[in-house]
């Protein structure tokens, strides 16, 4: 498939959309139409296909992407056919014809692509059931069908991927997608006492009864001690008393990790019985790094201000951000954008000529110092993030304390948890 990363340009109007190349021989890349609001494609003759971009940075016979042969997948070649303003591959500009590797991405006159091999298993419906933005990245694309065809039914989940990547979000889409009459209650394992999960605290029922007739988000169970897994399987088989009076199932169990708890379980270091009762589906999330075909999507998707309204993004920005290694994930592209958003809203408010125009600049973008982080190695923020959550328990949610464990400095302790959205007075009181 070719893939419409998409264009900061047309604020990304075309991002997500697939093209078929089955007996395409040739991608011819120029200029559509004046009039044309998207991209139009036509297949011609021999195989060749025509893509037009109706954008006026794109030459009329820009650039050319062989397709080659099924029983050669890694030899497609893509080649500037002296455009304007330049083919560039990763970033860098095409001084020949140059081969191009699925997942790639590619720019043809401010408008980005990627090639893509997609799973004939993949299906529309489902994946807009969980994500209505849909996907690109086939792992991402996968999963999201995957979670369509099971979110009605009672099958327990469990997410896995490095913090930042969205399980909250997976979660809470399959929970809207069951169709369930009862609410969505999510229960940190670690700042939450098997007490609470079962019989709630002065005034409050417990979570697991909250969660009757819904589902039952159990963020963070890598982190428990064996001591916590034991308590933890004990009260998830008392979820259906043995009175029948509630049916097995009334209770839709989501459990979420930044481990991976099959090989947690192979070094004993995780309950298997616990795991089988967990992992009815196993789905692991993609980090942002392994599927940039995304971004147009997601920047699509975060780029709004609080009236629905888009935020243009500069093309100097975007390709900023298809080059950021994203340590901490879809969280840290939001968290960023939120801030610029927040920005232009400041400038559209002062003056009536700059609503609607003013958009997320390169000066802007690097004030915000968002991709100034001191760590991109995803095994270092995890080993940070596995000691905060063990201290801010060991301490009740005091950070002061956090901090003086880990021989560090408060800010630190408190920029830390900021990143991965740790709350310590969660764990103040789980006691």
């Amino acid at each position: 498939m070719l893939a419409s990363v998409g264009s900061p340009e047309d604020e990304f109007a075309d991002a997500g959309r697939l093209f078929p190349l089955d007996g395409v021989s040739r991608v011819v890349f120029g200029r559509g139409e004046d009039h044309a609001a998207r991209i139009e494609v036509s297949l011609g003759d021999g195989g060749s296909l025509s893509v037009g971009i109706p954008l006026p940075y794109v030459s009329a016979r820009h650039a050319e992407l062989v397709i080659a042969p099924s029983d050669e997948k890694h030899g497609h070649r893509l080649e500037d056919n002296g455009s304007r303003n330049g083919t560039l591959l990763e970033g860098k500009a095409l001084e020949r014809d140059t081969a191009v590797l699925p997942g790639d991405i590619f720019e043809i006159g401010r408008s980005f692509w990627a090639l893509v091999e997609l799973s004939p298993t993949d299906n529309e419906v489902e994946i807009s059931r969980i994500d209505p933005d849909g996907a690109i990245n086939p792992q991402m694309r996968t999963l999201l069908t995957a979670l369509g065809r099971v979110a009605t039914s009672s099958l327990p989940l469990l997410l896995t991927g490095e913090t930042g990547v969205g399980k909250d979000r997976l979660a809470d889409a399959v929970h809207r997608a069951s169709g369930v009459a009862g609410e969505l209650v999510v229960a940190n394992v670690m700042a939450t006492t098997i007490e609470q999960l079962l019989f709630g605290g002065t005034g409050e029922i417990g979570l697991m009864q909250r969660a009757r007739g819904g589902t039952l988000v159990l963020d963070d169970v890598g982190e428990l001690d064996s001591d916590a897994q034991t308590k933890l399987q004990s009260a998830l088989m008392t979820m259906t008393p043995s009175s029948g009076e509630a049916r097995e199932g009334d209770v839709r169990v989501i459990a979420a990790s930044t481990r991976d708890l099959r090989n947690m379980v192979s070094l004993e270091g995780f309950r298997p019985d616990l795991m089988s009762r967990l992992a009815g589906f196993e789905g692991a999330v993609p980090p942002l790094r392994e599927r940039r075909e995304d971004l147009g999507i997601l920047v699509r998707a975060l780029s709004r201000r609080p009236d629905g309204s888009q935020v243009p993004v500069s093309t100097p920005v975007f390709r900023s951000m298809l080059a950021h290694a994203w340590p901490f994930n879809v969280r840290e592209l939001e968290h960023a954008l939120k801030a610029a958003v927040s920005l232009t809203c400041d400038v559209s408010a002062g003056s009536s000529a700059a609503s609607g125009t003013r958009g997320i600049t390169p000066s802007m973008w690097e004030a915000l110092g968002g991709h100034a982080e001191e760590t991109r190695d995803p095994v270092r923020i995890q080993a940070v993030r596995e000691a905060l959550v063990q201290y801010l328990v060991a301490h009740g949610g005091d950070t002061a304390r956090v901090a003086e464990s880990m021989h560090c400095g408060l800010q630190d302790v408190e920029r830390w948890l900021d990143r991965l959205s740790l709350r310590s007075d969660e764990y103040g009181r789980a006691g």
